[in-house]
């Protein structure tokens, strides 16, 4: 099983996000589970994810995941995470995890 997590300032935005995303992995029939997180704490969750994904209000904090182990990052872009486009969103997580 893949392991994304969705990451923004307070994890308000992005649980509600998380809940449309799990509702399509759900749809498609994916082994796929995800979280979120604020990104104050998320550093604490890297061992187990696969993919972290951040709202574009923490882009800032790509590098310093990176350095601190995670093993892809993608931002997440402001339309998509304004619109909360959930499919748009799980298809860009799924093709990390595919490169």
């Amino acid at each position: 099983m893949k392991k994304i997590l969705v990451c923004c300032n307070l994890s308000v935005t992005s649980s509600l996000l998380v809940e449309k995303i799990r509702s399509i992995i759900k749809e498609r029939g994916l082994d796929i589970e995800i979280d979120s997180a604020p990104v104050k704490s998320a550093i604490d969750h890297l061992d187990g994810a696969d993919v972290v994904m951040l709202g574009p209000m923490v882009g800032y904090a790509k590098a310093g995941f990176e350095e601190g182990g995670a093993r892809k990052v993608v931002v997440i872009s402001s339309e998509d995470y304004q619109s909360q486009y959930a499919a748009r969103i799980l298809d860009q997580a799924l093709e990390a995890l595919a490169g």
